[in-house]
């Protein structure tokens, strides 16, 4: 869950992208994204999941949305 916490502080403002957030994104396969997607949405973070997805698949909103939507 490295990535999704590096980028929940991101989006808090609490630290700055950095090249280790753009590795974490990188070492992690489809299916391991995708679990820590719906683990952000059903702790009520659904929001914060389409904005991580939008960082992990590089797409538009309404993709991400559509992502998110169909975990």
């Amino acid at each position: 869950m490295g990535f999704i916490k590096s980028l929940l502080g991101i989006l808090q403002g609490n630290n700055t992208r950095s090249e280790d957030n753009n590795t974490d994104l990188q070492s992690l396969d489809d299916d391991a994204i995708k679990a820590e997607l719906k683990e952000l949405v059903e702790s009520g973070k659904k929001i914060a999941a389409i904005s991580a997805a939008r960082k992990a698949y590089n797409c538009g909103l309404r993709e991400a949305k559509d992502i998110v939507e169909q975990l």
